[in-house]
């Protein structure tokens, strides 16, 4: 989305505004853990991804469980669908578009659903990957940041503080952090246990 900005000065007024924005995730998502394991500690040491499940079952009257239950599901209907849009949208117009300058627009919105359909099987096949791993699922997923935090922080303090760095050595700093962050994340979080580096698990 940053790239569709009108400007330079409006793709960074919206990265400023969704960093303060990945403030929340802390009192939206950490803190009613941290309830739930002052509650319901023995559950919590068993399996703590429960924690909100917990908190809605045991707190919530009767009336108010059925729609928090919905309202959880169409967030995470929401987000995927959100999530599976943008790689579509990448996948046609940054890579199918250009290597076939010629297509047409029903092409294009064909071949975003396949990509659309390969994103949702692919997703679904990692799940026992994640299950798998034995880390607790939102561990997972802040683990996965590993992969494109260090290249584009990187990036953005060295176009801040070196006027000669230009697009081409961008990119490649890019290329290269990203294939060492798939690496690490894999070695160290993303796969099962029995087929990690040890020693990677505690850097």
């Amino acid at each position: 989305r940053v790239l569709a900005a009108k400007s330079a000065s409006s793709g960074q007024s919206g990265c400023v505004m969704a960093g303060w924005l990945k403030i929340t995730p802390m009192f939206l998502m950490v803190l009613p853990g941290l309830i739930a394991a002052a509650l319901y500690p023995a559950q919590i040491e068993q399996n703590s991804d429960l924690a909100f499940a917990l908190l809605v079952a045991r707190l919530l009257p009767g009336g108010w469980k059925g729609p928090m239950v919905a309202v959880m599901l169409s967030s995470f209907m929401a987000a995927l669908a959100s999530c599976f849009n943008s790689c579509s949208t990448l996948f046609t117009m940054d890579i199918y578009a250009r290597w076939r300058p010629d297509h047409t627009e029903e092409e294009l919105v064909k071949v975003g659903r396949i990509f659309t359909v390969v994103v949702a099987v692919a997703s679904v096949i990692w799940l026992p990957m994640i299950s798998a791993s034995g880390s607790e699922l939102f561990l997972y997923i802040q683990g996965m940041q590993v992969i494109w935090c260090g290249p584009i922080a990187l990036v953005f303090l060295a176009s801040v503080s070196m006027k000669s760095l230009n697009g081409d050595t961008a990119w490649a700093v890019l290329m290269i952090g990203l294939a060492f962050g798939v690496f690490y994340w894999l070695l160290s979080t993303g796969l099962p246990a029995a087929w990690r580096w040890s020693f990677l698990e505690s850097l």
